[in-house]
């Protein structure tokens, strides 16, 4: 019994760390939807403001005015670059997370399917010992009736 306890006991702590690690791994991955999403943003205004140049340019803005306006699209260059770093790192942990997540599930797994063993075991060696005891009273019954006889 106490071979069965100590190994629900591990499968217990197993199953929460398989918990903790699935509510991480999914915190990350909304991390990274988010960080893909402010990403695209970026992109479409990057793209807005390029067109705005390009049409503010065929209009004749001053070149003084188009400057700034090249100024900024490389600040928002460089904010996506930026973003795209942060996205990187998002995927990264995110991989890592799930990664500690499948170890966590198969650990887990496996102390499952070691306590069903286990008590499967547990329960076969009761069947013996109540089979044991049965035969035992069945031949001190036959001695009996035999010695009656």
């Amino acid at each position: 019994m106490a071979k069965t306890d100590a190994i629900r006991y591990l499968q217990q702590k197993a199953d929460a760390t398989r918990i903790d690690a699935a509510q991480a791994l999914a915190r990350q991955q909304a991390m990274l939807l988010d960080a893909q999403h402010k990403l695209a943003l970026l992109g479409r205004y990057v793209a807005h403001y390029r067109e705005e140049a390009q049409n503010a340019e065929r209009a004749g803005v001053g070149s003084a005015q188009a400057r700034e306006m090249r100024a900024f699209i490389a600040q928002l260059e460089q904010v996506v670059a930026v973003q795209q770093e942060s996205l990187g790192r998002h995927r990264q942990q995110a991989a890592i997370l799930q990664r500690q997540w499948l170890s966590a599930r198969g650990r887990e797994q496996a102390l499952t399917g070691l306590l069903r063993r286990a008590e499967h075991l547990r329960h076969a060696q009761q069947l013996q010992r109540m089979q044991k005891e049965l035969d035992e009273w069945a031949q001190r019954a036959a001695s009996r009736l035999q010695m009656m006889a």
